[in-house]
Protein backbone atom coordinates (compact mmCIF):
# COMPACT_ATOMS: atom_id res chain seq x y z
CA UNK A 1 0.00 0.00 0.00
CA UNK A 2 1.07 3.97 -0.56
CA UNK A 3 2.05 5.89 2.03
CA UNK A 4 -0.95 8.01 3.22
CA UNK A 5 -0.36 12.12 3.48
CA UNK A 6 -0.02 13.02 6.88
CA UNK A 7 -3.77 14.86 7.45
CA UNK A 8 -3.57 18.32 7.01
CA UNK A 9 -4.87 20.51 10.31
CA UNK A 10 -5.03 24.69 9.40
CA UNK A 11 -6.33 27.11 12.44
CA UNK A 12 -8.70 29.59 11.90
CA UNK A 13 -7.50 32.68 10.64
CA UNK A 14 -7.22 35.28 13.17
CA UNK A 15 -10.05 38.34 12.17
CA UNK A 16 -8.44 41.60 11.96
CA UNK A 17 -10.47 44.54 10.84
CA UNK A 18 -12.93 45.84 7.86
CA UNK A 19 -11.73 49.77 7.35
CA UNK A 20 -13.30 52.21 4.75
CA UNK A 21 -11.73 51.96 1.54
CA UNK A 22 -13.78 54.50 -0.15
CA UNK A 23 -17.40 55.61 -0.44
CA UNK A 24 -18.10 51.92 -1.82
CA UNK A 25 -15.80 49.77 -0.58
CA UNK A 26 -14.27 48.21 2.04
CA UNK A 27 -10.97 46.37 3.18
CA UNK A 28 -11.25 43.26 5.32
CA UNK A 29 -7.70 41.93 7.03
CA UNK A 30 -7.03 39.20 9.56
CA UNK A 31 -3.67 37.14 10.11
CA UNK A 32 -1.88 34.44 7.98
CA UNK A 33 -2.50 31.20 8.71
CA UNK A 34 0.72 28.63 8.25
CA UNK A 35 0.70 25.78 5.65
CA UNK A 36 -2.40 27.60 3.79
CA UNK A 37 -2.88 28.11 0.29
CA UNK A 38 -4.71 31.35 0.67
CA UNK A 39 -8.64 32.15 2.03
CA UNK A 40 -11.91 32.09 1.40
CA UNK A 41 -14.10 35.03 2.06
CA UNK A 42 -17.32 35.10 3.45
CA UNK A 43 -20.04 37.95 3.88
CA UNK A 44 -22.93 37.98 6.01
CA UNK A 45 -26.49 38.39 3.85
CA UNK A 46 -29.70 37.73 5.47
CA UNK A 47 -28.12 36.32 8.60
CA UNK A 48 -25.84 33.17 6.09
CA UNK A 49 -22.47 33.12 5.23
CA UNK A 50 -22.00 33.94 1.23
CA UNK A 51 -18.81 32.94 0.08
CA UNK A 52 -17.94 36.03 -2.06
CA UNK A 53 -13.57 35.81 -2.81
CA UNK A 54 -10.82 33.30 -2.83
CA UNK A 55 -7.75 35.36 -2.46
CA UNK A 56 -3.78 34.17 -2.42
CA UNK A 57 -2.96 37.32 0.54
CA UNK A 58 -4.48 38.33 3.91
CA UNK A 59 -6.34 40.83 2.69
CA UNK A 60 -9.45 41.46 0.73
CA UNK A 61 -11.47 45.11 -0.58
CA UNK A 62 -14.82 44.59 -1.53
CA UNK A 63 -16.51 46.41 -3.54
CA UNK A 64 -19.66 47.85 -4.99
CA UNK A 65 -21.25 48.71 -1.47
CA UNK A 66 -23.58 50.69 0.10
CA UNK A 67 -22.23 54.13 1.43
CA UNK A 68 -23.23 53.53 5.12
CA UNK A 69 -24.11 50.56 5.60
CA UNK A 70 -22.37 47.81 8.10
CA UNK A 71 -21.05 44.74 6.10
CA UNK A 72 -20.01 41.05 8.11
CA UNK A 73 -17.21 38.96 7.00
CA UNK A 74 -15.34 36.32 7.94
CA UNK A 75 -12.26 33.85 6.36
CA UNK A 76 -11.64 30.69 6.16
CA UNK A 77 -8.03 29.20 5.51
CA UNK A 78 -7.98 26.26 2.41
CA UNK A 79 -5.34 23.86 1.47
CA UNK A 80 -5.19 22.22 -1.70
CA UNK A 81 -4.00 18.25 -0.94
CA UNK A 82 -4.42 15.02 -3.11
CA UNK A 83 -7.37 13.77 -1.49
CA UNK A 84 -9.15 17.62 -2.09
CA UNK A 85 -9.31 20.51 -0.42
CA UNK A 86 -9.09 21.36 3.42
CA UNK A 87 -10.76 24.24 5.25
CA UNK A 88 -10.05 25.34 8.44
CA UNK A 89 -12.82 26.67 10.83
CA UNK A 90 -13.67 30.35 11.38
CA UNK A 91 -15.05 32.50 13.46
CA UNK A 92 -19.09 32.13 12.99
CA UNK A 93 -19.63 35.99 14.38
CA UNK A 94 -17.20 37.41 11.58
CA UNK A 95 -15.98 41.70 11.89
CA UNK A 96 -17.63 44.46 10.31
CA UNK A 97 -17.17 47.87 8.88
CA UNK A 98 -18.81 50.22 6.86
CA UNK A 99 -17.25 51.85 3.36
CA UNK A 100 -17.83 56.24 4.41
CA UNK A 101 -17.06 58.99 2.42
CA UNK A 102 -13.94 60.22 2.68
CA UNK A 103 -13.30 63.69 4.60
CA UNK A 104 -12.92 66.23 2.56
CA UNK A 105 -9.33 67.62 1.75
CA UNK A 106 -9.36 71.77 2.45
CA UNK A 107 -7.92 73.95 -0.24
CA UNK A 108 -7.64 77.52 0.50
CA UNK A 109 -10.14 80.82 1.80
CA UNK A 110 -8.97 83.50 -0.12
CA UNK A 111 -10.40 86.80 0.65
CA UNK A 112 -11.17 89.69 -1.52
CA UNK A 113 -13.30 92.59 -1.89
CA UNK A 114 -16.50 90.95 -2.67
CA UNK A 115 -15.93 88.41 0.58
CA UNK A 116 -13.97 85.12 1.08
CA UNK A 117 -13.55 81.95 -1.56
CA UNK A 118 -13.57 78.95 -0.10
CA UNK A 119 -12.07 75.79 -1.85
CA UNK A 120 -11.82 71.98 -1.35
CA UNK A 121 -10.77 69.10 -2.76
CA UNK A 122 -13.73 67.02 -4.69
CA UNK A 123 -14.64 63.73 -2.61
CA UNK A 124 -15.58 61.03 -4.28
CA UNK A 125 -18.63 59.43 -4.23
CA UNK A 126 -20.14 62.54 -2.86
CA UNK A 127 -23.48 64.33 -4.17
CA UNK A 128 -23.01 67.23 -2.28
CA UNK A 129 -21.73 69.24 0.46
CA UNK A 130 -22.34 71.26 3.19
CA UNK A 131 -19.87 73.99 4.05
CA UNK A 132 -19.50 75.10 7.62
CA UNK A 133 -18.00 79.10 9.06
CA UNK A 134 -17.12 80.12 12.52
CA UNK A 135 -16.79 83.30 13.11
CA UNK A 136 -13.87 84.77 15.28
CA UNK A 137 -13.89 81.80 17.73
CA UNK A 138 -17.23 81.07 17.65
CA UNK A 139 -18.98 77.77 16.61
CA UNK A 140 -19.26 75.84 13.23
CA UNK A 141 -22.48 76.98 11.63
CA UNK A 142 -23.80 75.53 8.22
CA UNK A 143 -24.42 78.30 6.04
CA UNK A 144 -24.64 76.24 2.53
CA UNK A 145 -25.51 73.16 0.58
CA UNK A 146 -23.29 73.22 -2.89
CA UNK A 147 -24.38 70.46 -4.91
CA UNK A 148 -22.08 71.67 -7.96
CA UNK A 149 -18.24 72.07 -7.52
CA UNK A 150 -16.20 72.39 -5.07
CA UNK A 151 -16.30 76.57 -4.11
CA UNK A 152 -18.12 78.53 -1.94
CA UNK A 153 -18.44 82.31 -1.89
CA UNK A 154 -18.98 84.14 1.41
CA UNK A 155 -20.45 87.50 0.38
CA UNK A 156 -21.47 87.79 3.59
CA UNK A 157 -17.75 87.69 5.28
CA UNK A 158 -16.76 91.37 6.31
CA UNK A 159 -13.48 93.01 7.06
CA UNK A 160 -11.24 92.52 10.26
CA UNK A 161 -13.37 89.83 11.54
CA UNK A 162 -12.00 86.02 11.12
CA UNK A 163 -13.45 83.44 9.32
CA UNK A 164 -12.81 79.76 9.72
CA UNK A 165 -14.49 77.43 7.10
CA UNK A 166 -14.76 73.69 6.90
CA UNK A 167 -17.03 71.30 4.54
CA UNK A 168 -18.81 67.84 5.20
CA UNK A 169 -19.48 65.61 1.85
CA UNK A 170 -22.88 63.99 2.07
CA UNK A 171 -24.18 61.20 -0.64
CA UNK A 172 -27.84 60.44 -0.96
CA UNK A 173 -29.20 56.87 0.32
CA UNK A 174 -32.89 56.29 -0.16
CA UNK A 175 -34.11 59.06 1.21
CA UNK A 176 -31.99 60.51 3.87
CA UNK A 177 -28.15 61.60 3.11
CA UNK A 178 -24.71 59.96 4.91
CA UNK A 179 -22.13 62.69 5.72
CA UNK A 180 -18.37 62.26 5.77
CA UNK A 181 -16.48 63.61 8.49
CA UNK A 182 -14.88 67.21 8.48
CA UNK A 183 -11.65 68.79 9.22
CA UNK A 184 -12.68 70.49 12.29
CA UNK A 185 -9.59 72.65 12.35
CA UNK A 186 -10.79 74.47 9.53
CA UNK A 187 -9.12 76.36 7.34
CA UNK A 188 -9.40 80.46 8.12
CA UNK A 189 -9.54 83.24 5.26
CA UNK A 190 -5.85 85.06 5.35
Amino acid sequence: PAPTEKPVKLSAPKLGKVVSASYNSVKVTWSKVKNADGYRVYMKENGKWKYVARVASNSYTRKGLETGKKYTFTVRAYKKTSDGVVLSAYDKKGISGTPVLSTPVLKNARRSASGVTFTWNKTAGADGYVVYRKVNNGAWRAVAKVTKGTIYRDTTAQKGVKYTYTVRAFRKSGTANIYSDYNAKGISAK
